[in-house]
């Protein structure tokens, strides 16, 4: 093609966003730059419209970098993984990619994977004794606790601990005795 032709055709590139592992929610302050031939943007999540964003009036041919710059943070959840595809092929995990312009569209879709933090509990854990302070055991008691994670640890009161534990968890709690 005739490097005139080619000046004067214009291409666009289409920014997408896939959010994975946060029950719809989205982390704040994420942002993209797109750079090359003059260009030097950087563009906003939020100023995306219907989960896209468009670069038009590109030259065709021309080299651009997309690099997701900020993958956002959102309380209670972690960031994992980001994966790029370039119009519809194979993800590749990175956080930019470098596409070549054509009349047509060119669609780069970044997909970020989070993972949900569990929420931290404080868990007092006492024996309280009917009757006064006579009517206390010398017999230890033991709980098995389950967390949401399927892990399990035994607690035991007695003398020693004035009968109560304090544990601090990042799971959910079910008791069994």
């Amino acid at each position: 093609m005739d490097s005139a032709l080619a000046k004067e055709m214009t291409g666009t590139i289409v920014l997408t966003k896939v959010i994975n592992g946060t029950n719809n929610a989205v982390p704040d302050n994420i942002s993209f730059a797109v750079t090359g031939d003059g260009i030097n943007k950087t563009i906003q999540y939020k100023d995306f419209t219907n989960g896209s964003y468009v670069i038009s009036g590109l030259n065709v041919g021309t080299r651009y970098t997309v690099t997701e710059s900020e993958t956002g943070t959102l309380d209670g959840y972690k960031y994992n993984s980001t994966t790029v595809a370039v119009n519809g092929g194979a993800a590749v995990s990175g956080t930019d990619t470098t596409v070549t312009t054509t009349s047509g569209m060119t669609v780069v879709t970044f997909s970020n994977t989070y993972t949900e933090v569990p929420k931290e509990h404080t868990l007092l854990f006492k024996k309280v004794w009917n009757g006064g302070f006579g009517s206390k055991s010398d017999t230890d008691i033991s709980l098995t606790v389950t967390y949401s994670n399927d892990t399990t640890e035994t607690i035991t009161l007695s003398k020693v601990n004035d009968w109560q534990i304090t544990k601090s968890v990042a799971a959910d709690v079910f008791i069994k005795n």
